[in-house]
């Protein structure tokens, strides 16, 4: 399989894996990898966080987007409904 970064930009390298959250395959320079608590549920209403941490393959657009800050403004804020669909620019690359 191979990177859809590095594919994109006319470059051919093998991925390690797939985002976690979109699928996309991704290369060891376009991969970041996140730890991830474990919880378990304790009594139907606590939840305690587990010593060991679990890992999470994202790539880094995702990883942006997950991470990114609670926006403040009201007037800022967009909802699904109001925002329109942006056009996702995908190279096409001779294969």
């Amino acid at each position: 399989m191979v990177c859809y970064e590095c594919f994109i930009r006319g470059q051919r390298r093998d991925a390690i894996g797939l985002c976690h959250h979109c699928s996309v395959a991704v290369c060891a320079e376009h991969a970041e990898v996140v730890a991830v608590p474990i919880t378990e549920k304790v009594l139907l209403v606590k939840e305690i966080v587990l010593p060991l941490q679990a890992r999470r393959l994202f790539c880094k657009i995702c990883r942006a987007a997950i991470e990114q800050d609670h926006v403040v403004a009201q007037d800022e804020a967009q909802t699904v409904s109001s925002r329109e669909a942006e056009p996702i620019d995908v190279a096409t690359v001779p294969w």
